[in-house]
């Protein structure tokens, strides 16, 4: 693209403590751990942004339509696509501490952050809903859910 000026942006997300990892893995959330050092191209997205047709949900590229499958949000993101349905909290810094409940509670504050800022983000882009801290109380169900679906559904 001529005349665009190519600007790129690191993601803003705080790198999650080392302690708080596995319980991300155990909550279905490890492989977004890499989501942290993830670079924003702004003029591949304002380009593809050009190329969305709404009315078909597709973009429109020089070699055919295609469209954000289900399939491409659990290779890219590494959630689940199958398990049960899915039906602002953000933290500066953290204590350090050995204490495995003080350690699950930050994890699921790093997960309301990813829920927030990548999975279903609302047009402000710095706020989310309160109704999904529920589904982070016992890590095994929250494995068990389908965020890929609802990261899917969410979009559009």
């Amino acid at each position: 693209m001529l005349g665009r000026p190519t600007s790129r942006r690191v993601s803003h997300t705080l790198p999650p403590s080392n302690a708080i990892v596995p319980y991300l893995a155990k909550a279905g959330f490890g492989d977004m751990v890499p989501l942290r050092d993830f670079t924003f191209d702004n003029s591949l997205i304002l380009s593809l942004m050009e190329r969305w047709r709404l009315e078909r949900y597709t973009f429109h590229l020089p070699w055919g339509e295609v469209t954000i499958t289900l399939q491409d949000v659990t290779y890219h993101l590494g959630l689940r696509a199958h398990g049960n349905p899915i039906g602002g909290v953000f933290v500066t810094s953290m204590s350090l501490t050995d204490d495995p409940k003080t350690l699950r509670q930050y994890a699921r504050c790093y997960i309301m952050l990813l829920i927030g800022w990548y999975l279903l983000t609302d047009k402000s882009n710095n706020l989310v809903h309160i109704r999904w801290l529920p589904l982070l109380q016992d890590f095994a169900e929250c494995r068990a859910l389908s965020w890929g679906s609802a990261m899917l559904i969410w979009t559009y």
